[in-house]
């Protein structure tokens, strides 16, 4: 082919790689994370979905990848990587609290049970490196036990290790809490909140909530200058996990809190604007 067609071709692939990049960046993360997202990550999770998150074939792309860069002898030592039939057991294992095993459909292989921090649970392929989200909660207790019966684990192991994953509270966050069940002592049955979640910064109480079919999450986060709290609700998407930003009130009063989520889940969950005596 010649050199010209060559690199015409190219600068239109670039071009189009540029703008997927940039479609990633508004897809993948929340607006206040987008702007410090690098290209390369970027790129990095598009391929990741791509080849469907199987390590097999992200660790051969990165390999070419290398070598089309002449890395020649980086590339040979990636590609070793593939010769190792559980290249992901110790990152796993330092990653998260590993359960039983089970027969992977997409390679044949051996999977097992993640346990992240925040208290969902994944299945990973320790020979491909698939992954898929299993439960997280919120979600129908009961199905825990099919995951004991198909990872042959019992259920008090499962919990155990989510109970290993749960965050103990900050004051603040317990203060936000106390604060929030003086103003509504009924706040868990009005807005089907399915968990109370402390965030790992200290200052962030997250409800996870499930009305009329819709899981949304609602963080209540305090500022300690000038003494106010700010509260974002996101839409979660109960296959992929993802989130959609819905809204963000900032300088809210104490007072104030519990009428904004209220007025936040009647408008995008349709629970009643008034108060239903439980």
């Amino acid at each position: 082919m010649e050199t010209s067609i060559v690199k015409r071709r190219t600068s239109w692939i670039m071009k189009r790689l540029k703008d997927l990049i940039e479609l990633g960046r508004t897809t993948f993360y929340l607006p206040e994370y987008q702007t410090a997202k690098s290209e390369e990550e970027i790129l990095g999770v598009i391929v990741a979905k791509y080849l469907q998150w199987q390590g097999k074939g992200i660790i051969t792309a990165f390999s070419y990848a290398l070598e089309d860069a002449n890395y020649h002898v980086l590339a040979k030592q990636v590609l070793k990587l593939l010769q190792n039939p559980t290249p992901f057991k110790s990152e796993v294992n330092a990653m998260s609290t590993n359960l039983g095993k089970a027969s992977c459909g997409e390679c044949e292989g051996s999977k097992t049970l993640e346990v992240t921090d925040g208290g969902m649970i994944r299945s990973r392929c320790l020979t491909c490196g698939f992954v898929e989200n299993e439960w997280l909660f919120g979600d129908e207790p009961d199905y825990l036990n099919t995951l004991a019966q198909r990872y042959h684990v019992t259920v008090e192991q499962i919990r155990e290790a989510l109970k290993g994953k749960t965050k103990t509270p900050t004051e603040i966050q317990k203060t936000i809490l106390q604060q929030l069940k003086t103003l509504n002592p009924f706040l868990e049955k009005l807005y089907g909140v399915k968990n109370i979640i402390a965030m790992a910064d200290g200052r962030t109480l997250r409800l996870h909530t499930r009305n009329n079919g819709k899981a949304i999450n609602i963080d209540i986060i305090y500022h300690r200058v000038p003494d106010l709290y700010e509260i974002k609700a996101y839409y979660v998407n109960a296959k992929t996990l993802e989130c959609k930003p819905l809204k963000t009130v900032k300088d809210v009063f104490c007072d104030q809190t519990d009428t904004i989520i209220h007025e936040i889940l009647h408008e995008h969950a349709g629970i009643p604007l008034r108060y239903i005596e439980p």
